[in-house]
């Protein structure tokens, strides 16, 4: 009997995790998703995702990071860990998609395809090596770690339940 408690237990605590995948173009294509579908969906991220820029000290700036202090420069740092959820706020023509990870929406990174991957990366206007400079709001940071490795990932349940309307049409006959 304790056993049988026991295994009943493990399949709910495992049943209840979420699995997920990540977001490739096949997924986007196969289930015909549009932006207003994206904008219902949760997403992810895969990895931990660094970014960094250095204060000026002639500005008064809002932080929205961590201040650190290196070599007598004032860096400002801001970390979105892996697993963070993720909203859509934008698609661009070339298929780019601009998630927001805060209550603003202009504090957005951009996500896309690239010729090496089939999954959406994180997407940067300039790399050099493993470090990229991206905007988030309106400034620029450069991205440090293994931010260059990030990707999204989806609940795949929550793309199958994005409810579509089908019309079965009966034809016409003379």
């Amino acid at each position: 009997m304790k056993q049988i408690i026991l295994l009943l237990s493990t399949i709910v605590i495992f049943s209840s995790c979420k699995t997920l995948t990540p977001f490739t173009e096949t997924i986007r294509q196969k289930n015909n998703l549009s932006l207003q579908d994206l904008k219902s969906v949760q997403f992810y991220t895969s990895q931990d995702i660094l970014l960094n820029r250095e204060i000026s000290n002639s500005k008064n700036q809002i932080i929205s990071g961590k201040i650190k202090v290196e070599n007598n420069r004032q860096i400002e740092e801001i970390l979105i860990p892996h697993g963070t959820p993720c909203l859509v706020v934008d698609t661009t023509k070339n298929g780019r998609i601009k998630l927001s990870f805060s209550q603003n929406d202009e504090k957005s990174l951009t996500f896309g395809l690239t010729p090496n991957s089939p999954r959406y990366v994180l997407l940067a206007e300039k790399w050099n090596g493993k470090e990229g400079d991206v905007h988030y709001g309106s400034d620029v940071y450069i991205t440090k770690g293994f931010s260059y490795n990030a990707n999204l990932e989806v609940n795949m349940k929550d793309i199958l339940k994005i409810k579509r309307k089908y019309k079965r049409e009966k034809g016409r006959k003379l």
